[in-house]
């Protein structure tokens, strides 16, 4: 990917796919770029509930799904135990040496090498009415991104994974504008500042931006406070 304005194109781009292969297509696409061959993007089921229900996309390769949904991999796969307790990005290598020593676990992690995943990056997801989803990406090779091309696969893969939501209906279109004040702070938040210091500037006690922070998250529909400065940013709710 070129940088940050390719993946506001992107975003863009999304905005005009009507159905959840062209946003499969799009997102395998850009993927690519970057050495990540196949990915799936789903909700991270509970304890003995069927992962095949919370499938949102599927690149993986022909057979894999099948295997790791009738071994109930998900349970003992160490990346994805890893994706339940995270909220930050990461590649394979990086999950925690714990769960990813038992034997079902590198059981999990061989058997993906027989379909050409050797590493991977998986990003983690929330919605604000705190639906817990991963987009996991998977290379035939050492996953080594930038920070760069790791920011971008982040804030592509969520607009990726709101869109199918919205194709299915599953996300609501109407968004509440922000109010004066949760504009201000959003806005000394895009400016590099922290809570602490948005109260600083603002008067306002550390709990109170929060809490204004919060409320935009909820208003915006989002996950994270980057994605509502992205939204705000694109929306006109504020300028930097």
């Amino acid at each position: 990917m070129a940088g940050v304005t390719a993946a506001f194109d992107f975003i863009d781009h999304l905005k005009s796919l009507s159905s959840v292969e062209d946003v499969l297509a799009a997102l395998q696409a850009e993927a690519a770029k970057v050495g990540l061959d196949h990915f799936i993007a789903t909700g991270l089921p509970m304890p003995n509930q069927p992962l095949l229900p919370l499938i949102l996309l599927n690149s993986w390769p022909a057979g894999w799904l099948e295997r790791y949904s009738q071994e109930d991999y998900f349970q003992h796969d160490g990346v994805a135990q890893w994706a339940l307790r995270t909220t930050e990005p990461f590649t394979w290598r990086e999950v925690p040496q714990p769960l990813m020593a038992p034997r079902k676990s590198q059981r999990v992690m061989n058997e993906a090498t027989d379909f050409d995943m050797i590493d991977g990056f998986l990003v983690p997801m929330f919605s604000s009415r705190h639906w817990q989803a991963a987009v996991t990406f998977a290379s035939s090779r050492r996953c080594d991104l930038p920070i760069q091309s790791r920011s971008e696969i982040h804030l592509i893969s969520i607009y990726a994974v709101n869109r199918v939501r919205q194709i299915l209906g599953d996300v609501p279109s109407v968004k509440r504008t922000l109010s004066p004040r949760e504009a201000e702070c959003l806005t000394w938040i895009a400016a590099g500042k922290n809570a602490e210091d948005v109260g600083d500037i603002l008067g306002l006690s550390t709990h109170t931006v929060q809490t204004h922070l919060r409320n935009i998250r909820v208003k915006l529909d989002v996950a994270t406070i980057t994605q509502a400065v992205v939204e705000a940013l694109r929306g006109g709710e504020i300028r930097i």
